[in-house]
């Protein structure tokens, strides 16, 4: 059966999950999923970190993926967070409001771009008013005061990010 556009689109919301895995400061793989339809992102390091840190949150207050205020990030401790991982203090002065805010939006996009049968790489192209990219928007929220939440419910999220060892194993 093939998996295209209007299948991830009708499928339950609810039913969403992502796992996600990589090393922090480095990317990684997220695999969105919802029963046998999957979509994976390959990410790089500044969007797989966000959405690490959004899915940590969501895991840690047992967010069931609707509570009106379960699960949120401010952009203020989403940015002191994302600085606290930057493996290169250089790297640190790409992490403001501003910057983050981008990271969100092609995050969203990206997701959006492979639910349309896309490559990633075509997000850029991907118009904010299509229905995937609503989708994605619901899934990764953001709340004017209260910030960014992954909308899925913890139970459905697995997040498995390791911290970059500077020693060689022999």
């Amino acid at each position: 059966m093939s998996k295209v556009l209007s299948i991830g689109l009708c499928l339950p919301e609810s039913n969403w999950g992502i796992i996600a895995t990589g090393h922090w400061g480095e990317g990684g793989v997220a695999l969105f999923h919802n029963g046998d339809f999957k979509v994976q992102l390959d990410l790089p390091p500044a969007l797989l970190d966000s959405l690490a840190i959004l899915m940590d949150q969501a895991i840690r207050s047992g967010s069931d993926g609707r509570s009106f205020n379960a699960g949120y990030v401010t952009m203020d401790e989403l940015c002191r967070r994302l600085k606290r991982r930057a493996p290169i203090p250089s790297d640190r002065m790409y992490l403001d409001p501003s910057h983050v805010s981008h990271y969100m939006h092609r995050l969203r996009k990206m997701l959006a771009a492979v639910l349309m049968g896309w490559e990633p790489k075509e997000w850029e192209s991907v118009s904010v008013n299509s229905p995937e990219y609503k989708l994605a928007k619901r899934l990764l929220h953001k709340h004017k005061f209260l910030g960014y939440r992954v909308s899925i419910a913890a139970d459905r999220l697995a997040l498995d990010m390791q911290e970059d060892s500077d020693e060689e194993v022999a």
